[in-house]
């Protein structure tokens, strides 16, 4: 995990999570980075207690500011609701705030299975999760969001990875696109066809925005039906300039030529 990451951390047993942590959290007091630590309030103690035990001592890190904690509905929701503007822009202070106090950047893990408990909430949070990978691959922060597979579902587990930079942890299930930010805009890659075309739509809608030059690199796409290139269509409306398909395939461009979408300015190919 370097500068920028944006992790999905998976884990299967209390053992793996301590030691995990313990050693993420080593790594960031090695890079003077500010730790951050997300959780409901009982997990909040039970891991505090139990990093004591791997040699961290929370207390006097809390202490001197190296370490911070909250609790989780309280950091991501305003009265019941996910604010995605909200969450980002106070992710954007927390880092300035840790550089103008002496540190290198900001460590954060998240706790975020308590989050997902039904598919509308996690649809909404992936959205949410494309919008973070954009802004964490521009500041000095890592951000792991930790998923116990003890409670998760599978098809959270799923869209989870589709929607992350990098993964690691216990063997989750893949999800069979993904789309997660890189250099100068948005990889998609895998398959996509009617069965997930319509979360793409929506959560490259919601990222689109904030992206200055609204760029989709798809050059690692291993199919895609009509479905999904009509989803990736009708995305761009959400950006003033539309969209550009970089990487596209020969393939690619003659299917979308049959489909009638080369006449539609909104989207440009390359």
């Amino acid at each position: 995990m370097g500068r920028s990451s944006h992790v999905c951390w998976s884990y299967a047993s209390d053992a793996e999570h301590r030691d995990f942590l313990a050693e993420f959290f080593e790594a960031g007091l090695a890079a003077n980075e500010r730790l951050m630590y997300l959780a409901p309030p009982e997990q909040l103690q039970e891991t505090l207690s139990g990093l004591v035990d791997t040699g961290i001592d929370p207390g006097r890190l809390l202490e001197r500011g190296a370490l911070r904690v909250d609790d989780l509905d309280e950091a991501y929701l305003i009265d019941g609701a996910l604010r995605p503007d909200v969450r980002l822009a106070g992710h954007a202070l927390l880092v300035g705030q840790a550089l103008r106090d002496g540190y290198a950047g900001v460590r954060v893990c998240s706790e975020i299975t308590p989050l997902l408990g039904s598919d509308g909430v996690c649809d909404e949070w992936c959205g949410y999760e494309v919008r973070a990978d954009l802004l964490i691959a521009r500041l000095p922060s890592i951000v792991v969001c930790a998923c116990d597979l003890r409670r998760a579902r599978p098809k959270v587990m799923s869209d989870l990875h589709a929607v992350h930079s990098l993964h690691t942890g216990a063997p989750t299930c893949p999800s069979p696109f993904r789309i997660h930010a890189g250099r100068g805009g948005l990889f998609l890659s895998g398959e996509v066809d009617a069965s997930n075309a319509d979360r793409l739509g929506r959560w490259l809608a919601e990222a689109l925005p904030d992206l200055s030059d609204p760029v989709v690199d798809v050059e690692d796409l291993e199919f895609i039906d009509a479905a999904g290139m009509w989803a990736l269509l009708d995305s761009a409306h959400a950006h003033p300039e539309g969209l550009r398909l970089t990487g596209t395939s020969e393939r690619f461009r003659r299917v979308w030529s049959v489909c009638g979408y080369d006449t539609i300015p909104s989207v440009q190919l390359n």
